[in-house]
């Protein structure tokens, strides 16, 4: 992906859920209940995977994740954050 690409943002921030383009060939590995940290650049927060789009768009899979912490300071909707899961290192 070009540099610059929003690869993710949060979603409704009062339900705390972050939604990730995964590449269609990583979203295979996805499990519902996965760990997932997720990086706001102003701090990282722990969820868990909920949710896996059974579509594909632009070789991206959607993959909802519901944050378990609370969002850190400057938080706004639509912000542009990363996921990882523990076992990606």
């Amino acid at each position: 992906m070009a540099a610059g690409t929003i690869l993710a943002k949060v979603a409704q921030p009062a339900h705390l859920k972050a939604q990730l383009k995964i590449a269609e060939t990583q979203a295979k590995d996805m499990q519902l209940g996965q760990k997932a940290s997720i990086d706001t650049h102003n701090g990282e927060i722990a969820g868990h995977v909920v949710r896996i789009d059974p579509s594909v768009l632009n070789g991206t899979r959607t993959v909802d994740v519901k944050l378990d912490d609370s969002l850190p300071p400057g938080a706004v909707p639509d912000l542009s954050v990363e996921g990882q899961s523990p076992s990606s290192g």
